[in-house]
């Protein structure tokens, strides 16, 4: 979306689901001009949402900020959010965000 800030959020497959909506109010309040990404998380770990790597590595290099869920999922099973996008916003000094406060963290 032209003049919006591109906002990507990611996490352990079955996560987004259980924590988007309260994640999105969170953002929207914190962020009002901002389109949020996200891709379905039951892909493989390495493998690109679409089986385009190059396309999803150019979409993920234009994102303006980086939301994380930390679950223990995320932190204890193989998944591409912590396997490859985290890396990537590292990788790419893009800044990950652990998500807005009350949307889920370690002890989900």
């Amino acid at each position: 979306v032209k003049g919006s800030q591109k906002v990507y959020c990611c996490a352990a497959p079955g996560d987004r689901e259980k924590f988007f909506d309260s994640i999105a109010a969170s953002l929207a309040v914190c962020y009002p001009d901002i389109s949020l990404w996200y891709t379905d998380d039951k892909v493989s770990s390495w493998e690109a949402p679409s089986g385009e790597t190059e396309d999803w590595l150019f979409d993920l290099s234009h994102m303006n900020l980086f939301v994380i869920l930390v679950t223990r999922k995320f932190l204890t099973e193989e998944n591409r959010a912590r396997d490859a996008e985290f890396v990537f916003a590292i990788k790419n000094r893009k800044e990950p965000h652990p998500g807005p406060p009350g949307a889920g963290g370690a002890g989900a």
